[in-house]
């Protein structure tokens, strides 16, 4: 039987990347040995497919030490091509099929074919190896001219030990032709199973992202556009009353993130609008399927060209809006056009006028909603997991 391992650095964590590619490992452990390396040895894969929603019964995990990763921009601790190649060896060797899930440039792998997932590159090749600072800039010419060189040759030999490179989105894998001069093949993540349409939708507005002090979801945007849809097109419009706007979304213990929720809050109070922290799959699931629209701001603000990484590498929970008949409402930017067919099964927008708007204008005209609503549970459809293992049998 086929011997594959399943490297993943930070096992444990439960976002759509880790229910992606663990989603991988439960069809591979049908016909094959699948083995899950990772540093967690308190780790308790029962709890966590629960979790995670993933069944890991026929799946064994192989913990093991966390090694001591090297610092790339240290140019007086550069380790020499067969160092590196045999760094970490012990991961890879044992499997027929090595896969590993890193948004960085992996380390070398020895198995007999193995395939690199990366959600988003991170690095370019001068980042990775500092060739930013003022240490490089300090080096002679000739020097840096020679390390370079030297450095590109390992790049690219770590690189050629991976058959094959899988991105959850065209966006990312245009981002891995940008940073790493890699074409990877798309594999899209399919939706977790239990977002189903409730038989009667309320007047809910729902919005999911993490809460953080770096204001990278755009909570802000989201409630001020609440605000006016509220204060000025339920009365102008005479729409029916009763809206309701529930944020919900990851929270750390951070002093900082939590100050962050406050001000959400205080910048809310007075409406009727919900901010829930740190929730439940099911619970996320409940309101999912009760709510008639979801609002995302994720990008806001961003610079595509300049901060590739603040984007949606995949839009996973507007594709779960949609497995719920929930239309999506997602700012026009990352991978939102991969999910959202304009005005067939959701809408993009691009300006603040624009969410209120359009969310206004589907409410007066009342035949279209219904429309939006079949064309978001079909396109869910598309992504199901009878669609993802049909893909994942093209690159495996």
């Amino acid at each position: 039987m086929r011997r594959v391992g399943i490297y993943q650095k930070d096992l444990g964590k439960t976002g759509w990347t880790e229910h992606w590619v663990n989603s991988i490992a439960q069809i591979l452990s049908e016909d094959s040995e699948v083995e899950i390396v990772h540093h967690d040895p308190e780790l308790d894969p029962k709890e966590y497919g629960e979790t995670l929603g993933v069944d890991f019964s026929r799946i064994m995990f192989r913990s093991v030490p966390v090694p001591e990763w090297p610092d790339h921009t240290n140019f007086q601790s550069q380790m020499t091509l067969k160092q590196e190649s045999n760094f970490c060896r012990e991961f890879s060797e044992p499997y027929d099929l090595f896969l590993v899930l890193s948004s960085e440039p992996p380390f070398f792998s020895h198995a007999r074919r193995s395939i690199l997932l990366t959600p988003f590159p991170k690095f370019t090749f001068d980042e990775y190896y500092g060739h930013n600072t003022q240490e490089w800039e300090k080096k002679r010419a000739l020097s840096r001219w020679w390390l370079k060189k030297y450095q590109y040759l390992k790049w690219r030999a770590r690189f050629s030990s991976y058959q094959s490179v899988l991105c959850p989105s065209q966006f990312s894998s245009q981002w891995c032709w940008n940073r790493w001069q890699l074409m990877p093949q798309v594999l899209y993540p399919m939706p977790r199973a239990g977002f189903l349409p409730a038989e009667k939708k309320e007047t809910l507005i729902v919005s999911f992202g993490d809460f953080s002090a770096k204001n990278s979801k755009r909570q802000d945007v989201l409630i001020n556009a609440f605000q006016e849809f509220y204060d000025r097109m339920i009365v102008r419009f005479e729409l029916e009353e009763g809206w309701r706007f529930c944020l919900m979304g990851n929270c750390s213990d951070s002093p900082e993130d939590q100050t962050f929720v406050e001000k959400l809050r205080r910048k809310a109070y007075g409406y009727p609008i919900e901010i829930q922290t740190n929730v439940n799959v099911q619970t996320l699931q409940n309101t999912m399927a009760q709510a008639t629209f979801l609002w995302s701001a994720a990008g806001y603000d961003v610079k595509e060209n300049e901060t590739p990484d603040r984007l949606e590498s995949f839009e996973i929970i507007a594709l779960e809006a949609q497995a719920a008949g929930t239309v999506p409402m997602i700012f026009h930017t990352g991978s939102a056009a991969e999910v959202i067919h304009h005005g067939m099964n959701g809408f993009l927008w691009s300006t603040y006028r624009e969410l209120v708007d359009t969310t206004t204008a589907i409410l007066i005209e009342k035949r279209i909603l219904p429309i939006l609503e079949t064309g978001a549970v079909k396109n869910a459809e598309n992504f199901n997991q009878s669609a993802f293992r049909e893909n994942l049998k093209k690159f495996i």
